[in-house]
């Protein structure tokens, strides 16, 4: 129970920071070249608490 505290408290940190910032990239249909949708990503700034919540998620 108090991984999952510490867990959500780096989560709500993590986002009240905005140390995630997202990305959105086009998903092209190669046979005529428009774009067909787009892929959301998200990324971590290089932080400590960076470096925890990934090390919590692998």
């Amino acid at each position: 129970m108090m991984n999952q505290i510490n867990d959500n408290a780096l989560f709500d940190r993590i986002l009240k920071d905005e140390l995630i910032t997202p990305y959105f990239q086009p998903i092209y249909d190669l046979t005529n070249g428009t774009v067909h949708g787009y892929e959301a990503l998200s990324r971590g700034r290089k932080t400590p608490l960076y470096s925890r919540l990934f090390h919590y998620l692998t």
